[in-house]
């Protein structure tokens, strides 16, 4: 809750988002593609991680990673859905100065929006 409510203040009080984030050095790099690294990611890591352990600090473990692929699902899915009407669940970011957008979407962006609308 402490990690949602600080994030929402970042968002809306601060006006800080991650995609000007990765926009910005998108430009400085001059980088056709940047990956969205999401904490959902690292949430993945510590699960299977945490089965190389045994009693109480594999529980902490998994329930450390379980709850951090839960946090960030609950942020884009219901938080941002019911706030911004969007889930904003971006994996990659394209620079507009080498990918320029033609309003066509792709194969794979129809399936991954149809996805993101009905998760």
């Amino acid at each position: 809750m402490i990690v949602e409510i600080t994030t929402l203040i970042m968002r809306f009080g601060f006006h800080r988002q991650s995609r000007d984030y990765y926009s910005n050095s998108l430009n400085k790099k001059w980088g056709r593609y940047k990956f969205h690294w999401h904490h959902l990611f690292l949430g993945l890591l510590i699960v299977p991680v945490s089965l190389a352990f045994s009693g109480m600090f594999e529980r902490f473990l998994f329930n450390l990673g379980l709850g951090i692929v839960l946090s960030d699902l609950v942020h884009h899915f219901i938080v941002l859905n019911i706030l911004v009407g969007e889930s904003e669940f971006h994996l990659i970011y394209k620079n507009k100065d080498f990918c320029p957008e033609d309003g066509i979407l792709t194969r794979r962006s129809k399936i991954l929006n149809k996805f993101t609308k009905e998760v």
